[in-house]
Protein backbone atom coordinates (compact mmCIF):
# COMPACT_ATOMS: atom_id res chain seq x y z
CA UNK A 1 0.00 0.00 0.00
CA UNK A 2 1.94 2.79 -0.98
CA UNK A 3 -1.25 5.28 -0.09
CA UNK A 4 -2.40 6.43 3.20
CA UNK A 5 -5.10 9.18 4.55
CA UNK A 6 -3.95 10.76 7.33
CA UNK A 7 -6.07 10.76 10.15
CA UNK A 8 -6.64 13.63 12.75
CA UNK A 9 -4.91 11.28 15.64
CA UNK A 10 -2.01 10.35 13.57
CA UNK A 11 0.54 12.49 14.86
CA UNK A 12 3.83 10.50 14.00
CA UNK A 13 5.65 12.73 11.55
CA UNK A 14 7.58 11.03 9.01
CA UNK A 15 11.82 12.13 9.27
CA UNK A 16 12.76 14.56 7.41
CA UNK A 17 13.39 13.76 3.37
CA UNK A 18 17.50 13.10 3.81
CA UNK A 19 17.45 13.21 -0.08
CA UNK A 20 15.77 13.54 -3.27
CA UNK A 21 13.66 10.30 -4.08
CA UNK A 22 15.49 9.94 -7.56
CA UNK A 23 18.53 9.93 -9.12
CA UNK A 24 18.81 10.39 -12.88
CA UNK A 25 19.72 6.94 -15.00
CA UNK A 26 22.26 7.11 -17.62
CA UNK A 27 19.26 7.26 -20.39
CA UNK A 28 17.65 9.66 -22.60
CA UNK A 29 14.87 11.63 -21.12
CA UNK A 30 13.43 12.57 -24.06
CA UNK A 31 13.29 9.63 -25.85
CA UNK A 32 13.63 6.84 -23.27
CA UNK A 33 16.22 4.72 -25.16
CA UNK A 34 19.70 4.16 -23.87
CA UNK A 35 23.12 4.80 -25.91
CA UNK A 36 22.93 8.93 -25.46
CA UNK A 37 21.62 12.06 -23.64
CA UNK A 38 18.66 14.26 -24.19
CA UNK A 39 21.23 16.78 -25.19
CA UNK A 40 22.28 14.40 -28.29
CA UNK A 41 18.80 13.35 -29.18
CA UNK A 42 17.58 13.27 -32.57
CA UNK A 43 13.78 13.67 -31.49
CA UNK A 44 12.64 17.29 -32.39
CA UNK A 45 10.58 18.84 -29.39
CA UNK A 46 9.89 22.71 -29.70
CA UNK A 47 12.55 24.30 -27.55
CA UNK A 48 11.65 28.17 -25.74
CA UNK A 49 13.96 30.66 -26.50
CA UNK A 50 14.41 34.33 -24.97
CA UNK A 51 12.70 35.94 -28.33
CA UNK A 52 9.67 34.27 -27.89
CA UNK A 53 6.99 34.97 -30.94
CA UNK A 54 3.79 35.54 -29.04
CA UNK A 55 5.46 37.85 -26.76
CA UNK A 56 3.07 36.45 -23.58
CA UNK A 57 4.69 36.56 -20.19
CA UNK A 58 6.34 33.35 -19.62
CA UNK A 59 6.95 31.40 -16.52
CA UNK A 60 8.84 28.91 -16.05
CA UNK A 61 9.16 25.42 -13.68
CA UNK A 62 11.43 21.87 -13.57
CA UNK A 63 10.35 18.09 -14.38
CA UNK A 64 12.84 15.84 -13.50
CA UNK A 65 11.51 12.71 -15.60
CA UNK A 66 13.24 8.75 -14.65
CA UNK A 67 13.24 5.63 -16.18
CA UNK A 68 10.48 3.35 -15.14
CA UNK A 69 13.78 0.41 -14.51
CA UNK A 70 15.70 3.05 -12.37
CA UNK A 71 12.45 3.86 -9.96
CA UNK A 72 11.74 0.02 -9.57
CA UNK A 73 15.48 -0.18 -9.10
CA UNK A 74 15.98 2.58 -6.23
CA UNK A 75 15.04 2.33 -3.10
CA UNK A 76 14.26 6.35 -2.76
CA UNK A 77 11.63 6.48 -5.37
CA UNK A 78 7.76 6.84 -5.10
CA UNK A 79 5.59 5.04 -8.16
CA UNK A 80 2.44 4.02 -8.12
CA UNK A 81 -0.53 3.22 -10.39
CA UNK A 82 -3.37 5.03 -9.95
CA UNK A 83 -6.56 5.63 -11.93
CA UNK A 84 -8.28 8.76 -15.12
CA UNK A 85 -11.54 7.75 -16.23
CA UNK A 86 -10.89 3.92 -15.52
CA UNK A 87 -7.55 4.16 -17.24
CA UNK A 88 -4.99 2.47 -15.06
CA UNK A 89 -1.97 5.47 -15.16
CA UNK A 90 1.94 4.75 -13.88
CA UNK A 91 2.68 7.61 -11.56
CA UNK A 92 5.83 9.03 -10.00
CA UNK A 93 5.71 11.22 -7.20
CA UNK A 94 8.37 13.89 -7.75
CA UNK A 95 9.33 16.40 -4.91
CA UNK A 96 12.05 17.53 -7.61
CA UNK A 97 9.89 18.93 -10.21
CA UNK A 98 7.60 21.92 -9.72
CA UNK A 99 4.45 21.05 -11.69
CA UNK A 100 2.72 18.15 -12.80
CA UNK A 101 2.61 16.50 -16.14
CA UNK A 102 1.04 14.37 -18.41
CA UNK A 103 2.33 11.74 -20.99
CA UNK A 104 1.21 13.13 -24.56
CA UNK A 105 0.33 10.11 -25.39
CA UNK A 106 -1.33 8.92 -22.46
CA UNK A 107 -3.47 12.63 -22.31
CA UNK A 108 -4.32 11.80 -26.00
CA UNK A 109 -6.46 8.91 -24.59
CA UNK A 110 -8.40 11.07 -22.09
CA UNK A 111 -11.58 12.76 -22.93
CA UNK A 112 -10.59 15.85 -21.43
CA UNK A 113 -10.10 18.80 -23.96
CA UNK A 114 -6.66 20.78 -22.91
CA UNK A 115 -7.00 24.30 -21.70
CA UNK A 116 -4.95 27.09 -23.69
CA UNK A 117 -2.74 28.79 -21.22
CA UNK A 118 -2.66 32.83 -20.79
CA UNK A 119 1.20 32.48 -20.76
CA UNK A 120 3.61 30.20 -21.86
CA UNK A 121 5.29 28.13 -19.70
CA UNK A 122 8.90 26.58 -20.26
CA UNK A 123 9.64 23.52 -18.36
CA UNK A 124 13.06 22.33 -17.76
CA UNK A 125 13.98 18.77 -18.32
CA UNK A 126 17.04 16.76 -16.92
CA UNK A 127 19.80 18.54 -19.56
CA UNK A 128 18.53 21.97 -19.21
CA UNK A 129 16.84 22.11 -21.83
CA UNK A 130 13.33 23.82 -21.80
CA UNK A 131 10.23 22.49 -23.53
CA UNK A 132 8.15 25.28 -24.48
CA UNK A 133 3.91 24.43 -23.17
CA UNK A 134 0.98 25.88 -24.54
CA UNK A 135 -2.12 24.02 -22.65
CA UNK A 136 -3.29 21.95 -19.76
CA UNK A 137 -5.28 19.24 -18.82
CA UNK A 138 -7.44 20.31 -15.94
CA UNK A 139 -9.64 18.90 -13.26
CA UNK A 140 -8.21 15.78 -14.18
CA UNK A 141 -10.26 12.78 -12.17
CA UNK A 142 -6.90 10.94 -10.43
CA UNK A 143 -8.39 8.25 -8.43
CA UNK A 144 -6.90 6.42 -5.08
CA UNK A 145 -8.81 4.00 -3.68
CA UNK A 146 -12.15 5.63 -3.28
CA UNK A 147 -11.39 9.20 -3.55
CA UNK A 148 -10.82 11.17 -6.61
CA UNK A 149 -8.11 13.95 -6.61
CA UNK A 150 -8.17 16.62 -9.25
CA UNK A 151 -5.31 16.96 -10.99
CA UNK A 152 -3.80 19.96 -14.01
CA UNK A 153 -1.68 18.69 -15.50
CA UNK A 154 0.66 20.05 -18.67
CA UNK A 155 1.57 17.55 -21.56
CA UNK A 156 5.61 16.37 -22.00
CA UNK A 157 6.58 14.14 -24.40
CA UNK A 158 7.75 11.34 -21.98
CA UNK A 159 7.60 7.74 -21.78
CA UNK A 160 8.51 6.00 -18.79
CA UNK A 161 5.39 7.36 -16.81
CA UNK A 162 1.94 8.46 -17.83
CA UNK A 163 1.72 11.14 -14.81
CA UNK A 164 4.45 12.26 -13.09
CA UNK A 165 2.95 14.93 -9.89
CA UNK A 166 5.55 17.44 -8.70
CA UNK A 167 4.99 19.52 -6.03
CA UNK A 168 1.76 22.15 -6.87
CA UNK A 169 -0.50 18.88 -6.53
CA UNK A 170 1.67 17.46 -3.68
CA UNK A 171 0.76 20.87 -2.08
CA UNK A 172 -2.26 21.87 -3.13
CA UNK A 173 -3.55 17.73 -1.33
CA UNK A 174 -1.42 17.96 1.88
CA UNK A 175 0.50 15.40 0.22
CA UNK A 176 3.85 14.11 2.44
CA UNK A 177 5.89 11.47 0.82
CA UNK A 178 7.39 8.85 2.88
CA UNK A 179 10.60 7.19 1.56
CA UNK A 180 11.06 5.06 4.05
CA UNK A 181 7.68 3.54 4.16
CA UNK A 182 7.03 3.71 0.54
CA UNK A 183 4.14 5.84 0.85
CA UNK A 184 2.12 8.84 0.05
CA UNK A 185 0.13 10.30 3.06
CA UNK A 186 -2.37 13.05 2.89
CA UNK A 187 -3.58 15.36 5.56
CA UNK A 188 -1.70 18.04 7.90
CA UNK A 189 1.70 16.69 9.60
CA UNK A 190 1.00 18.99 12.50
Amino acid sequence: EILHERDDDDTERPDKHPKECRQAAGTCFKCGQTGHLQKDCKKNTTVCTSGQADKKPGASGRVFAITEDHATKTTDTITGTLFIYGHAVFVLFDTGATHSVISSVFASRVTTTPTLLDHVLCISTPMQDSVRITHVYRDLPLQFDDKIRAINAFPLDMFEFDIILGMDWLTEHHATIDCRSYRVIFGDIH
